[in-house]
């Protein structure tokens, strides 16, 4: 996956891409935040879920990963990365992953750590 800067500077938080209409998406509350600060030297693994989604979209409310040395990580519940980000970034939505689940990750180096992510909500798509 990439990030777009230009939209992360003007703060734009469009809804992601649905591949359904709009009505067929459910914003459901999803409150999660990782360990703050989290850990040097450390693998921190969050499970989101809901069950019965075919297709799941995370709503970060933050992301505040040290720039170019720790990252965070969407991948399957198998551990395929599907997104890799670092840095920090306002909120926002991905886009649609398959599945009722992702994991998050934080992977972070022997320097300086940061706040982590907060998760406010999620978009689901419960038909295929």
């Amino acid at each position: 996956g990439v990030a777009n800067a230009l939209d992360a500077i003007k703060m734009d938080t469009k809804p992601p891409y649905a591949p359904v209409p709009r009505s067929k998406v459910t914003t459901v509350p999803y409150p999660l935040s990782s360990t703050s600060p989290y850990d040097n030297n450390s693998t921190e693994s969050y499970l989101v879920r809901h069950g019965g989604a075919s297709k799941i979209s995370i709503n970060f409310s933050m992301i505040d990963i040290e720039n170019g040395y720790d990252y965070l990580q969407i991948e399957t519940p198998e551990g395929r990365i599907l997104k890799k980000m670092t840095g920090e970034f306002l909120s926002g939505s991905t886009e649609f992953f398959k599945g009722d689940s992702v994991r998050v990750r934080i992977i972070s180096d022997h320097r300086d750590t940061r706040k982590g992510f907060s998760i406010d909500k999620l978009q689901v798509i419960t038909e295929n």
